[in-house]
C-alpha cells in the first residue's frame, strides 16, 4: 500500500528523474587526512593575527570541520561584527586581493 501511495505522490514523480541521473556504482571514500586539522589550526592562527583587535568570529567550515574527506581545501567562515565589516574586508583584501 505504501508503494501505491508513494507512486501517486507528485513530488516523487518530479524527483525521480533527478535522482535517476546519478550512478549507482559504488565509490571509494577516502579517510579524513588528520594533517588537515593542523593546517586549519595554523591558517586560523594567521587569520586571527591579521584580524586582531576587530570584532570577528572565525570558524573552520566544510569537510575539515566535520573531519570527513574532501577536495583538500580548508574553508573558513569569517563573521565580522556589525561595526567592523569594512575594516575586516579591507584587511582581507590587502592580503588576499
Amino acid at each position: 500500500m505504501l508503494d501505491e501511495v508513494s507512486d501517486r505522490c507528485p513530488f516523487r514523480r518530479r524527483a525521480a528523474p533527478y535522482y535517476e541521473r546519478f550512478s549507482t556504482t559504488p565509490v571509494v571514500v577516502k579517510p579524513f587526512d588528520v594533517r588537515s586539522r593542523q593546517v586549519a589550526r595554523d591558517y586560523g592562527d594567521r587569520l586571527r593575527a591579521l584580524l586582531d583587535g576587530l570584532d570577528v568570529d572565525i570558524h573552520v567550515r566544510g569537510s575539515t570541520a566535520f573531519e570527513i574527506a574532501g577536495k583538500g581545501d580548508i574553508e573558513f567562515g569569517v563573521f565580522p561584527g556589525e561595526d567592523d565589516w569594512g575594516k575586516t574586508l579591507g584587511k582581507l583584501e590587502d592580503v588576499y586581493g
